[in-house]
């Protein structure tokens, strides 16, 4: 009741160039915090960021683990 787990994922295609995309695919993991607020609740997630043609500097796929303090309004 308390908990919810969320799964999404995105495409970004260049118009002009269709092999070249961005897809972002986040999971994330909201705990409302029990005695808070209303909306006040815990988050921790993992984004999977991947480029299919990165600058040359830049590794095509960034995994970015999170956490924090949200409030929903």
């Amino acid at each position: 009741e308390r908990q919810t787990i969320a799964f999404n994922a995105s495409i970004a295609p260049n118009i002009e160039d269709l092999s070249d995309y961005r897809i972002q695919a986040p999971l994330e993991y909201v705990l409302a915090l029990a005695g808070a607020p209303k909306g006040l609740a815990l988050t921790l997630g993992l984004r999977n960021i991947y480029d299919s043609k990165p600058d040359d500097d830049v590794e095509g796929n960034e995994l970015r683990i999170y956490g924090g303090i949200r409030y929903d309004f």
